[in-house]
């Protein structure tokens, strides 16, 4: 669990992954980031970024998010913390001794 609010609502759940799929995981200070005239970078401009570049490495898709962001911020500062955790779901290998469940396939993590 990442960011704990005392009167949210949490609930958890489970979901399958399969190679290639993308994990992002972002702190508000990613989507809430304010150009000089107030404006949010938002979720439609993050996932826009994801939309452009779904092919690129977990490392170039991370450099982009913050290339977009820092660009929108136009050499303001971030209000807030801007966190990002980029994973790339890759095929276990053969060669892979890590096949513990919890372990197989998970190459990137950046």
């Amino acid at each position: 669990m990442l960011g704990l609010l005392k009167d949210a609502d949490y609930r958890q759940g489970q979901t399958v992954v399969r190679p290639g799929d993308l994990l992002l995981l972002y702190s508000d200070g990613v989507v809430e980031a304010e150009s000089a005239s107030g404006e949010q970078f938002d979720e439609a401009r993050l996932l826009e970024v994801l939309r452009d570049n779904w092919g690129r490495p977990a490392a170039e898709i991370r450099d982009e998010i913050l290339r977009r962001v820092h660009r929108f911020l136009d050499k303001g500062q971030a209000q807030d913390d801007v966190i990002l955790v980029v994973v790339r779901i890759a095929s276990p290998r053969v060669d892979d001794h890590s096949q513990i469940p919890e372990r197989a396939g998970l190459t990137e993590v950046l």
